[in-house]
Order: C-alpha cells, then sequence, then structure tokens
C-alpha cells in the first residue's frame, strides 16, 4: 500500500502537467524491424515524438497527459468535500454538546420545581 498522496507531490504533478505539451497525446506503432515499439506523439500528425517505448508503455504515457491533470483535480475535489464533510461534523458535534447540557440543565430545573411543589404541598 503507497502512502497517502501529499499536498507538495499534487502541487508537483500539477505543475509537471501544466508545463507538458498540451494533450491528448497519442500512440503510433511502428513497423518493420522496430515493431515491438511505439511511438508517443505530442501532437496530432507525429510532429513532436515523445520517445520509442514497449507499446504498453506508449498507451500509458499518451493516456496519462489527459488522466493525472483529471485525478489531481478529482483528489482535490475530494479532499475538499472531505474537509466540509469534518467541518459539519465538527459543528453537528458542537449542537449536540450545547443540546445535552441545556437538556441536563433542564432536567435539573424541572428536579427543582418538583421538589418546591413537593414541599408547597406538604
Amino acid at each position: 500500500m503507497r502512502e497517502p498522496v501529499t499536498e507538495e507531490q499534487l502541487a508537483k504533478w500539477e505543475q509537471l502537467a501544466e508545463a507538458a505539451t498540451r494533450g491528448p497525446w497519442h500512440v503510433e506503432p511502428l513497423t518493420g524491424r522496430d515493431s515491438h515499439l511505439s511511438n508517443v506523439l505530442t501532437k496530432p500528425g507525429g510532429a513532436e515524438l515523445l520517445e520509442y517505448c514497449p507499446p504498453p508503455d506508449a498507451e500509458f504515457c499518451a493516456a496519462a497527459r489527459e488522466a493525472v491533470p483529471a485525478l489531481i483535480e478529482e483528489v482535490k475535489r475530494q479532499r475538499a468535500a472531505a474537509e466540509l464533510r469534518r467541518i459539519e461534523s465538527s459543528q453537528n458535534n458542537e449542537v449536540f454538546e450545547a443540546t445535552c447540557a441545556r437538556l441536563i440543565e433542564l432536567d435539573a430545573e424541572v428536579a427543582r420545581l418538583r421538589e418546591a411543589l413537593e414541599a408547597r404541598h406538604a
């Protein structure tokens, strides 16, 4: 299991993604003696070649160009939602504790009034 992604890691990956050539990137299988390799093209029509690599690696690189920024945004959304839930839970706990304290006060007041009423009728 990997360690949780830190805010610093997210920021670094976001910088890398923003600095990279805009996507989407494409994979172009090679032919001939290099048919076991593929190119990752960062511009349509092969204007910029990223590298020669095995097809699974090329597919991953091409997909990562769009996936990484999307995943970074999703992590940010999820963290913001979790923080909102934490704040709401904290506020709910404060309301619950205040309500419990008030109920204890009211129970004590009821007990005091009952004693006063019983003393009056005694």
